[in-house]
């Protein structure tokens, strides 16, 4: 088989990876992503933790996510593009705000901190004299990692007397240490994505209901705009 030959077999075999792909991580479309997750975080606090709401980040696909995602490609697009008469965002943008939404989608509530801030402050608040917590495990629990003082812990679980100011200080510095390790973790996952995006993605060729949502919705979309 001469060289040429051989350059055109490995051609034809080439890593769809290696092509160019249009980007979708742009300024605008980080400002806007940024936007849903401050509207999707403060919704669903207030509508479960202010009004006692059913909790919205339950299901794969958070209701105010899907809501505010197809308001922005049903109407918001449809409205920009109207004004301008051209297409304002490329598909590939309007891809990375979902993507932001979806992280920003189990933060909140029921997602990592309503599990997380309860979890460290219950050790101290329910330690009983039956239960023998305080000489369980109150000497293995580091100042650092959780808050110690019982009248910061009975304020969190029962509320603060009215005009009390919030005791940040007991806070901040147990909260900075978990979300270390949060980034950590989030970090993690995302490289072990990354690292087994081309054999899920080019050759497995695996389905993500998910993204079939958002493809459906961003049918008709170009990817430069």
């Amino acid at each position: 088989m001469d060289k040429a030959a051989q350059r055109e077999i490995l051609g034809s075999q080439a890593d769809p990876v290696s092509e160019t792909e249009p980007t979708g991580v742009t300024v605008r479309a980080v400002f806007l992503g940024l936007v849903l997750v401050v509207c999707v975080n403060a919704f669903m606090i207030y509508t479960e933790y202010v009004i006692r709401a059913s909790a919205n980040n339950y299901s794969h696909f958070p209701i105010y996510v899907f809501c505010s995602f197809a308001m922005l490609t049903l109407l918001g697009l449809p409205l920009m593009r109207w004004f301008t008469g051209r297409q304002v965002l490329s598909r590939s943008e309007v891809f990375t705000i979902l993507i932001m939404g979806f992280v920003a989608g189990v933060v909140p509530s029921n997602g990592l901190t309503g599990f997380l801030i309860v979890v460290i402050a219950t050790p101290f608040y329910f330690a009983t004299p039956e239960n023998h917590w305080a000489e369980i495990f109150h000497g293995h629990i580091p100042s650092w990692i959780a808050p110690r003082d019982p009248e910061t812990v009975r304020g969190f679980f029962e509320g603060l007397p009215p005009g009390a100011p919030i005791p940040w200080a007991a806070w901040v510095g147990p909260l900075f240490w978990w979300m270390c390790f949060v980034v950590a973790v989030f970090g993690l996952s995302a490289s072990i994505a990354a690292i087994l995006k081309r054999q899920w993605v080019h050759h497995e060729r695996l389905t993500y209901p998910l993204v079939g949502v958002a493809e459906d919705l961003t049918e008709g979309l170009e990817d430069g705009a």
